[in-house]
């Protein structure tokens, strides 16, 4: 897992007023914090920056959330109470300048720990909980929250799912957990019953151009990631990356003559769970680009991948040929992007990635 976002750059904030503000003013003006919070949303959307964020603003001196004496906090998966010292009507966040801010965005959180997947693990394991389970009982070094982040909890395996339920069920007092999904509907439903669930949207285009910005990105590649990302700045940031770029272009000589690069793009892909994340990344707007095409009237469509427009148009001739008609056509790029949203989840399993990506690249030397 990469470094804390910490400070958050404000246009997540912006981004995201609505909902994380208000609800996190709810709370403060309520003088309650639930246990558990789910974050959800497309990947790419800042649910893990967001966390942070509102770790941060928990665990601030001067945010308002400080945790009252042991006896008076929630117990058995109740919130826990707050100790108001500003103003409700007050702006919500951190102050940036108290000691739990200043050691937060220095990488130094004290009462907080980030829960996530071993770099290239596929799942969240039992083990991770472990040292978690053991701590139970303990309180904040600081006298305030714990809390614990868990970013994509729907790679949890069973285990390690069971093993968190049994906490939250009866959370200790003053302990705080934040959860990220891009997949709720992957989570057991008895974790999410316990969750207050707080959904991020997609990010719009002048926000994903405004974090671009200062990520230091050609500005020919952000422009193209904009218009691809769908909302997603992980997705964009990605696209324009090198390796990614370049293999935009075998992608776009797989569409004409599939059988060219099948072997080489099935074993990218296969060397990590983030290339194969990006190889459906990249055929993603490829697929949607020629479904549209195929439901517009003849020439009426502009494709949005537009460095490989000439790559499809004639994939899309072709394919409308060789399988008899744009109707089969259609059948066919609409049952490779169902298989691509399949394939995001069982990427989550054991699953062999090479299987997985022959499986969804095998099908195209039919269509050309």
């Amino acid at each position: 897992m990469s470094k804390t976002p910490l400070p958050l750059d404000p246009t997540w904030i912006t981004a995201h007023e609505n909902p994380v503000k208000r609800t996190l003013k709810q709370w403060r003006e309520h003088s309650r914090v639930p246990p558990v919070l789910l974050l959800t949303g497309p990947r790419g959307v800042g649910k893990r920056e967001m966390a942070y964020w509102i770790a941060q603003t928990l665990l601030c001196e001067r945010a308002g959330f400080k945790k009252p004496a042991e006896d008076e906090g929630g117990l058995f998966g109740g919130a826990t109470p707050v100790a108001p010292s500003v103003d409700p009507a007050s702006e919500v966040g951190p102050c940036r300048s108290c000691a739990a801010c200043e050691r937060a965005e220095s990488g130094n959180f004290l009462d907080f720990k980030e829960i996530a997947p071993e770099k290239d693990s596929a799942t969240l394991k039992i083990d991770q909980f472990r040292e978690l389970k053991e701590s139970q009982g303990y309180a904040g070094f600081a006298g305030s929250y714990r809390i614990f982040m868990i970013p994509e909890a729907e790679r949890m395996t069973n285990q390690a799912a069971n093993s968190l339920l049994k906490i939250l069920e009866e959370p200790p007092s003053g302990w705080v957990f934040l959860l990220t999904a891009a997949d709720p509907s992957l989570l057991p439903s008895t974790v999410i019953s316990r969750c207050q669930i707080m959904r991020l949207r997609p990010l719009q285009p002048e926000t994903i151009e405004r974090l671009l910005s200062t990520a230091s990105v050609p500005a020919e590649r952000a422009e193209l990631a904009v218009r691809l990302a769908s909302g997603s700045y992980a997705r964009a940031l990605d696209f324009c990356r090198d390796e990614p770029w370049e293999k935009r272009g075998a992608i776009f000589q797989f569409l004409s003559k599939p059988q060219s690069q099948l072997s080489a793009l099935v074993d990218w892909s296969a060397q990590s769970n983030e290339n194969f994340t990006l190889l459906l990344d990249q055929f993603e707007p490829i697929l949607l680009d020629l479904i549209r095409a195929a439901q517009a009237p003849a020439g009426a469509h502009v494709f949005a991948n537009v460095d490989g427009a000439r790559a499809l148009a004639q994939h899309f001739e072709t394919s409308a040929k060789k399988l008899g008609s744009r109707e089969r056509a259609l059948a066919f790029w609409m049952g490779r992007s169902e298989r691509l949203f399949k394939l995001r989840r069982e990427m989550l399993t054991p699953l062999n990635s090479k299987l997985l990506a022959q499986d969804f690249l095998i099908p195209w030397l039919e269509a050309v």
